[in-house]
């Protein structure tokens, strides 16, 4: 799943948070830390969903960001309600609802998950914009 979390589009959304993060501020390393829900593809949904992650950067001579996020999550199972915001299938309930049934019984046994991966971005930069306390001004 590596691969496919570090393609999502949440990923490019928490390198996004982090370049703006870091823009203009002339750092060497940072740490931004928050929680996404992965459900860009089903998969990630069905695996992950809401998940927790920390992504570390430091600045290299040329600009770029190296940076090594990690997403944390519970392997685990919730009574969804028929009607959720999980899914519109309501297979993919009836399974989750199974799940945590046997979750319940001891038949499942939730888990800790943790997946790092690495990637790169750039700072922000605006054109022939600046700050002004807080607005953009020409």
């Amino acid at each position: 799943y590596a691969t496919q979390i570090l393609n999502s589009t949440e990923m490019g959304d928490i390198r996004t948070a982090f370049s703006a993060a870091v823009s203009g501020k002339n750092l060497t390393y940072h740490q931004i830390s928050g929680s996404t829900t992965l459900n860009s593809t089903i998969d990630l949904h069905l695996a992950y969903n809401q998940v927790s992650y920390v992504a570390y950067g430091t600045r290299t001579i040329s600009g770029l960001w190296n940076l090594t996020i990690t997403i944390t999550d519970r392997y685990d199972f919730q009574q969804q309600p028929w009607a959720n915001q999980m899914t519109t299938a309501d297979l993919v309930t009836f399974i989750n609802n199974e799940a945590a049934a046997a979750q319940d019984a001891g038949a499942i046994v939730p888990y800790n998950i943790h997946v790092t991966v690495s990637t790169q971005c750039r700072e922000v930069i605006i054109e022939n914009m600046s700050v002004d306390q807080g607005n953009l001004v020409d």
